[in-house]
């Protein structure tokens, strides 16, 4: 019932300018199962799977990572971000002096030393803060929100990146991480 005519076969390959004598094995499996959603479904799906979408040329894409620049101050093994074609991942920042010290202070300048490092790893790939479209924050205290909002919109007046703010558990030394995707074709 599902197996093809060498004949049908014969003239599939013909049309297509090829022929059937360097084909090890040929199977036939789209046609008799492209309507097997009639059995289960009122509606046809979206897509056809008869009909494929996309498959034009693949091109390939660079990755790119950017480790610490001072790998002493930080044992994490990890990279400070990663781009990947056209987007940069930045690996969650915190609170950290260059020197690896942690900034002495409340959540505003938590967050302003925060901000100025995803700013300093985006700017290693090439971009600014005004390519990012996603953050996630995590600030040790909730109740630090309101004061964390006021410097975080003065990083972010004209763009508004997608965000997801929650609050940390098990934060050591930190009142807040951010860590970001940035987007620059």
């Amino acid at each position: 019932m599902f197996a093809l005519k060498k004949s049908r076969v014969m003239r599939l390959f013909s049309r297509s300018g090829s022929e059937l004598s360097p084909a090890a094995a040929a199977a036939g499996f789209l046609a008799p199962h492209a309507n097997a959603w009639q059995r289960f479904a009122i509606r046809p799906p979206i897509l056809d799977a008869r009909h494929p979408t996309g498959l034009g040329e693949v091109t390939p894409m660079t990755i790119q990572y950017f480790a610490e620049s001072n790998p002493s101050t930080h044992s994490l093994p990890r990279s400070r971000a990663t781009k990947a074609g056209d987007f940069v991942f930045v690996s969650g920042q915190v609170a950290r002096h260059a020197d690896g010290s942690i900034v002495v202070g409340d959540i505003e300048a938590h967050t302003r030393q925060t901000l100025k490092n995803v700013a300093d790893v985006l700017a290693l790939a090439g971009c600014t803060l005004e390519d990012v479209v996603k953050v996630t924050i995590w600030l040790e205290d909730a109740r630090d929100f309101d004061a964390f909002n006021r410097v975080y919109g003065a990083f972010f007046p004209e763009n508004k990146p997608a965000r997801s703010t929650l609050q940390g558990n098990n934060m050591v030394g930190t009142k807040i991480e951010i860590e970001a995707v940035a987007y620059r074709p």
